[in-house]
């Protein structure tokens, strides 16, 4: 809990450590004033969309994480929703890791617009999301790394 709290952490990894959405809700407390933070890594947790959302909205005020990782998790569609509105206010975001989060349709197609209209680069993650199913949802992906050079998506 301490990297959690101290006001002067880098980088807070905490993969594997079965955080649900209760843990990342004590820790978002500390986002929006958090000038020092550049890494957060909670991949391979329970964490599903909730918990995301109270990190989007923390998130909107910080300006020094460059790096998220919050991949192998349960976040679904929702769960892209809610990074598509945490890149849509957030620029300084340089790396996001969404990947095998059971992100469908509904979930990468509001990415993918928000994506389309970034202005700075950044690395995004979408490998082992179920939306490779949907013919539109991957004519969308492949049209955001075609026009928008400054943003990959490893799919």
């Amino acid at each position: 809990a301490t990297s959690v709290t101290s006001s002067c952490q880098s980088h807070v990894e905490a993969a594997c450590c079965q955080i649900k959405d209760e843990g990342l809700r004590m820790f978002a407390v500390h986002l929006p004033n958090n000038k020092y933070l550049k890494v957060i890594d909670v991949s391979s947790n329970l964490l599903t969309a909730d918990g995301l959302w109270v990190i989007a909205d923390a998130l909107k005020e910080n300006e020094s994480v460059e790096t998220i990782r919050i991949n192998d998790n349960r976040i679904g569609d929702s769960g892209g929703r809610a990074v598509a509105a945490i890149l849509k206010h957030n620029h300084f975001i340089k790396e996001f890791n969404v990947a095998a989060n059971a992100i469908g349709p509904l979930g990468v197609i509001p990415l993918c617009k928000v994506l389309a209209k970034r202005m700075k680069s950044i690395d995004v993650w979408l490998h082992g999301n179920p939306y490779v199913n949907d013919p539109k949802a991957v004519a969308l992906v492949e049209k955001v790394q075609k026009r928008n050079r400054i943003v990959s998506i490893h799919s």
